[in-house]
Parts: structure tokens; sequence; C-alpha cells
């Protein structure tokens, strides 16, 4: 075949690939997508539900309502607010008896509340007495009285508390089934804090007995001198 002709052939050949790859329809890639924003939108959206309903958020809560209770407490029996705390046995036996006699008054009323904050009042003034009577001028036996009778205060108004604090009627007492105990108990403080008074008493005149006399000074003893020079000479007229 004449070169001329071949090199014919060849253009027309190269010329219709041209034009079939040219009008060619372009492939359809599939959208792309970005997997990673994806990711990160869900997790953003995954975060969001965890903040919305978190663990800190329950926690938070009920901290709060754990706090409300402390309050209920503290204000219902706040003990820390025994601040005039008494100073000597017969105060703290004066505060025994007012005490007594509220948580009757309370009990007689129907104010149960008032009745309860006066018996854990009357504990705290029970763990002082003890020791204010140590300190006080009474003598073995007295002492041994005190003790055992704070005993049976303690476990008297113990059983109240256990009737205010209980949902069982049967469980404890109210005041007038342990009122003929806590009244005998107290009159037995009551009588030492006299036997204090009376041994005070007895230590004072001691001290004046063991006293001596007053040596009379100067001008005082020229006025004994001549009281006696008087006394003498009226005695031998």
């Amino acid at each position: 075949m004449p070169i001329t002709i071949r090199f014919a052939l060849l253009f027309c050949v190269g010329t219709l690939g041209l034009l079939t790859i040219g009008c060619a329809p372009p492939s359809s890639a599939p959208p792309t997508t970005n997997s990673s924003t994806a990711k990160d939108d869900h997790d953003h959206d995954h975060g969001d539900h965890d903040h919305d309903h978190g663990k800190d958020d329950h926690d938070h809560d009920h901290a709060d309502h754990d706090h409300k209770d402390g309050d209920h407490d503290h204000d219902k029996h706040a003990h820390s607010d025994h601040e005039e705390s008494s100073e000597t046995y017969a105060d703290a036996v004066k505060e025994i008896e007012a005490l007594q006699k509220s948580i009757k008054e309370n009990f007689e009323a129907d104010k149960l509340e008032d009745a309860d904050t006066a018996v854990h009042e009357v504990g705290h003034v029970l763990e002082e007495v003890t020791k204010l009577a140590e300190k006080a001028s009474l003598t073995p036996e007295d002492l041994e009285a005190v003790k055992k009778n704070v005993e049976v205060l303690f476990d008297a108004f113990g059983k109240i508390d256990d009737r205010l604090h209980s949902k069982d009627a049967a469980k404890g007492s109210d005041y007038k089934g342990v009122a003929k105990e806590i009244e005998a108990a107290i009159e037995v403080l009551k009588s030492k804090v006299k036997a204090e008074a009376s041994e005070k008493s007895d230590d004072h005149a001691d001290e004046a007995k063991s006293e001596p006399a007053e040596t009379p000074k100067g001008d005082d003893k020229e006025a004994a001198k001549d009281q006696e020079a008087a006394e003498k000479a009226g005695a031998e007229k």
C-alpha cells in the first residue's frame, strides 16, 4: 500500500478515536462524603446529649437534696445552740428543772416538737451537771447521789425521746409514764445544792474562827489603857 494512503487511513482512525473520546459522557463519580466532618458532628451531638443528661448534673441535684436534709436536722435539733452553759452546779440544776417543766407543759399542750427540743436540750445539761458537781463543795456521798440520779434522768428522758422519734406507740414513754422518777431525781439534785451552800457557810465560819483577833494600834492602845484604868478605879471604889 502506498505511504500516502496508509497515512490517510491512520489519520482517519486517530481522528475517529478522538471524536469518540470527546463525545463520551463523563463517568458519574459517587459523591464524596467528608467522613471526618460527619464523625465530628456525630461526636458533638453525642457530647451535647451527655451534657444534658450527664452524671454530674444528677449528682449536683442529689447534693442539693442532701443539703436540705441537713438543714432540716439542724433547724430541728440545733445542739450547738446551747450557748448558755451553766457555770455552777446550782445553775445546772435550775436549768434542768426549767426544762423538765417545759417538757411536761408541751406534752400536755400536744406540742411535741417543742417537747422534743427541750428533751435534747436537757441531755446537754445532764452531760455538764456531773462535772460541775465534782467542782462543787460536796461530800463524796452527795457526789455519788448526784451521779446516780443523773443516770436516772438520762434513762427517763431517753424513754421520752424514743417515743417522740418512733412510729411504734409501745416504744418509749410519754412524760406521764416517767414523771415520778424524773421529779424525784430532780429533788435529789436540788437537795445537794443546799448541801453545797451549807458546806460553804461552814467553811467561812471556820475561816473566821481561825483568824486571830486584831491587836489595837496607836491611839487605840491609849484608849484601851484609859478604859482599863477607869474600870480598875471603879472596881477599887
